[in-house]
């Protein structure tokens, strides 16, 4: 096969995960890597090899998704609550917009009792995190639930060889140690890795406490390629909640206090797979199959004791599941210029939830809803890329799935969705690329919107977008996209209902532009704009929480050698323009810069991480709705902003050493 789609295609692997980081492929003896560069990638894509993800500002796997264009994460439940994320004027919630996988493994939680798609990335040690692909926008043929956003992709792997031993602390007074193990000559894929990581925080109510080891092995069984890993992870974490607004104007609490007993939780999980893979002169396959457990418990109280004026509005929502699941993925070679890609993907979850009224302490005082359900889903896809003429590449495709939802004592929801895709590339090989593209995402129904009459709905989005993207020079990258997104059935969080409520369809439209410029080796700059608004079809309101500016600009040195010693780096600022909140309310704009260095020799490794270097007092979250923490004093109905306050300025230095 010479066509120029197939040899794109068929590449051994993506260059960006070469362990040396040059250009070229690592030998297929070394991993056999069954997909390469999607061939109709939307020109926002980013992808990140090991030295990249370094030289990317953060401390953990969901701070490194900063890097994906447009993409705002929030982290205002403490560090061991997931995130919130922000992309494209959407506000993703937890991850029920954002579809994330690892090693083809999804991670995204469909029925977590806290959010439907909840996404918890602490199970993810950033030292294993070996590449990195993100994708705003459209999504692949292959991406299924929750990939309504955009999509993200980790890499597991060591590509260090040796023994070595971590410690470091910070002026967050935090704590960290660590090991990591990978033979010389061994896969990737062959790797062992233990933390802890501990804290109190800056600020009230901001401690926490990880643990997490895994495992892995990659290797040959006879004709194929295996790989097979374990994560596993534990954290007990406290939560600030949120301040008003006027309690802080008033010095009655600081911007970095937390009223008594904000919150907390611990979370667990368990997560494992194992792969086969192979491929030959014109086709290729690969097989997972997977299984993990899963048990969170979150108390939270955003009111005080405004609905509850004695016993006061705290809740605890726990939940555990049991998950297993395949995937099976299919390529091959229809001529030189068009290739069969499909796909089986099957899953099922067995899961328990409670949401309960607590009191300060933490006992319940009444029983809420406790639901136990089996869900599951089984889906098929297909695409056809074909280049009819060298440069221009079209790729129908379509994806079908089947949701069953079955609450024990209710009756069983089953429901279907089509999911048809369509990308056109124009210059695919010149400096020059085109591209348009059309994609319905989709979000499962949550297990506890299942009606008494069996009824679920699965929320979908059309996106349509069209962008550019060009490389004048060897130096010099440019892309720009337009997007329109509709989506049949928003989710919007109440904080006095303390869930995500169904809030009806909306439309977002944007440009999404950037700029990346390497004047010498290992030097890059990327500066990245994303602007979006998004209203409510039937009301034309904006919607709330929803970012509708979004500037960054970065500055990344990668394995740069300077007087035997390899240097990484990078500096990252971003601007988040005002957001629009209920009743008429806006949050306050936000600027920040955030910095990462690595110096490594032969057997030494040192590395400084700051947090908001220039040590700006921020507002992570801003909420509107009525509360009342002071019990001596009258409540009031009427709405008032609230505020999580943003990470304060921090240092944490570790230093490394191979036995």
């Amino acid at each position: 096969m010479t066509g120029p789609l197939w040899a794109s295609l068929l590449a051994a692997t993506t260059p960006a995960f070469a362990d040396d980081g040059d250009d070229q492929a690592i030998d297929p003896d070394d991993e056999i890597v069954v997909e390469a560069d999607h061939p109709t990638d939307s020109p926002a894509t980013r992808r990140l090899d090991r030295t990249g993800v370094e030289a990317t500002p953060g401390r953990s796997a969901d701070e490194l998704l900063r890097a994906m264009p447009g993409l705002h994460v929030s982290r205002h439940g403490g560090r061991g609550k997931a995130t919130q994320f922000f992309l494209r004027g959407f506000d993703a919630v937890h991850g029920s917009d954002l579809a994330i996988e690892v090693d083809g493994v999804p991670l995204n939680e469909p029925g977590n009792v806290h959010a439907h798609g909840y996404l918890d990335l602490y199970i993810l040690p950033p030292s294993l995190v070996r590449g990195l692909t993100l994708s705003p926008g459209a999504r692949n043929p292959e991406d299924g639930n929750f990939a309504i956003a955009g999509t993200a992709r980790f890499d597991l792997g060591l590509t260090r060889h040796g023994v070595w031993l971590e410690g470091g602390g910070g002026t967050d007074r935090s704590a960290l140690g660590s090991v990591r193990a990978h033979a010389k000559d061994a896969d990737p894929a062959t790797f062992a890795v233990a933390d802890a990581d501990i804290g109190k925080g800056v600020g009230d109510a901001r401690d926490w406490r990880l643990i997490r080891a895994a495992a892995g092995w990659g290797g040959d069984l006879g004709e194929a390629h295996a790989r097979g890993w374990v994560l596993a992870y534990d954290g007990r974490f406290s939560s600030p909640g949120v301040v008003r607004e006027d309690d802080v104007q008033d010095g009655t609490i600081h911007l970095l206090g937390a009223y008594p007993d904000s919150g907390g939780g611990r979370s667990t999980r368990v997560l494992s797979a194992f792969t086969l893979a192979g491929t030959d002169t014109d086709r290729a396959w690969r097989t997972t199959v997977y299984g993990g457990f899963r048990a969170l418990s979150l108390t939270q109280n955003y009111t005080g004791f405004w609905e509850h004026p004695t016993q006061g509005d705290a809740t605890t929502q726990s939940t555990t599941t049991v998950t297993g699941g395949a995937r099976a993925w299919f390529g091959r070679a229809l001529g030189d210029r068009a290739r069969l890609r499909s796909g089986l993907d099957s899953r099922i979850d067995v899961l328990r939830q409670t949401d309960d009224n607590t009191l300060t302490d933490g006992t319940v005082w009444q029983s809420g809803t406790e639901l136990q359900a089996i869900q599951g889903n089984v889906a098929g896809w297909a695409s056809v890329p074909v280049e009819p003429i060298t440069g221009i590449i079209a790729e129908p495709g379509l994806r079908a799935d089947l949701f069953v939802v079955s609450p024990f004592g209710a009756p069983t929801a089953v429901a279907p969705v089509l999911a048809p895709s369509a990308a056109v590339t124009v210059g695919a090989h010149s400096p020059i690329t085109g591209r348009a593209a059309y994609a319905r995402g989709y979000r499962s129904p949550d297990v506890r919107g299942v009606g008494t009459d069996g009824q679920a709905v699965v929320a979908t989005a059309d996106t349509v977008e069209a962008g550019l993207h060009a490389t004048p020079l060897v130096w010099l990258s440019m892309r720009a996209v337009g997007f329109l997104t509709t989506v049949s059935d928003e989710v919007v969080f109440d904080h006095v209902e303390a869930r995500y409520l169904a809030s009806g369809p909306t439309s977002r439209k944007g440009i999404d532009a950037g700029l990346t410029v390497a004047p010498v080796d290992h030097l890059r700059i990327e500066a990245d704009a994303t602007w979006s608004e998004g209203r409510f079809t039937e009301t034309d309101t904006l919607i709330p929480y929803a970012p509708t500016q979004l500037y960054v600009l970065g500055v990344h040195t990668e394995a740069w050698t300077l007087g035997g010693v390899d240097l990484t780096g990078g500096i990252r600022g971003w601007h988040l323009a005002a957001r629009p909140l209920p009743d008429g309310f806006a949050s306050p704009p936000a600027t920040v810069v955030d910095a990462t260095a690595q110096v490594e020799g032969d057997r030494w490794q040192v590395s400084l991480d700051v947090d908001n270097l220039t040590g700006a007092d921020w507002w992570d979250g801003t909420f509107v709705y009525p509360s009342h923490w002071n019990q001596a004093a009258q409540p009031s109905e009427l709405p008032v902003r609230h505020i999580t306050a943003g990470a304060a300025r921090a240092a944490r230095i570790t230093v490394g050493w191979r036995l």
